[in-house]
Parts: C-alpha cells; sequence; structure tokens
C-alpha cells in the first residue's frame, strides 16, 4: 500500500504547496516522489505541477482506516508464554 494514492489532495510542508497526487516514482535507490497537480494555472493556462519527495507531503484528507496486518503468530501463545516465563 503506498502512503499517498492517486487524485489524493496533499501538502507540501517545506513549500506549502497544495494540490492532487497525479504520479508515484519510485527510482532503484529507494527514493519515493510524487508528482503533485496543483489547480491553478500559469498565465499561459499550463497546469502546474511539482514532483515532491515523500516525506515532504501529508494528507489534506481525512486519515484514513488502516486494514489489520496479521503479524504471525497467535497471540494467545504469546501471553502464555509470557506468564510462565515470569514465573521462572
Amino acid at each position: 500500500m503506498f502512503k499517498f494514492e492517486c487524485k489524493e489532495k496533499v501538502k507540501d510542508t517545506v513549500t506549502g504547496f497544495v494540490g492532487i497526487v497525479a504520479a508515484r516514482i519510485e527510482w532503484m535507490n529507494g527514493c519515493i516522489r510524487y508528482v503533485v497537480l496543483s489547480n491553478k494555472r500559469t498565465d499561459e493556462g499550463k497546469e502546474i505541477e511539482a514532483t515532491i519527495d515523500e516525506q515532504q507531503l501529508v494528507s489534506m484528507e481525512k486519515p484514513k482506516k488502516q486494514p489489520k496486518r496479521n503479524t504471525g503468530g497467535p497471540t494467545s501463545n504469546v501471553s502464555q508464554y509470557s506468564k510462565s516465563h515470569l514465573r521462572r
């Protein structure tokens, strides 16, 4: 799952640039950047876009519910192990 989805409204915390996510770019070195389109246009009518590092972006939409992940192992056995381990 990506940190930001396409069409999600985001803001650059460094520059204050606000727009929607149009694309996600992942470089071979692990750098992840997003192409963000502003709803504003230049005097010539062209869209304003910016390519911004993932760490600089924050979502302007309400937080999404994160799906529960199975991290492996039965939790009931963990609590039993902990209790028996403490008795020794």
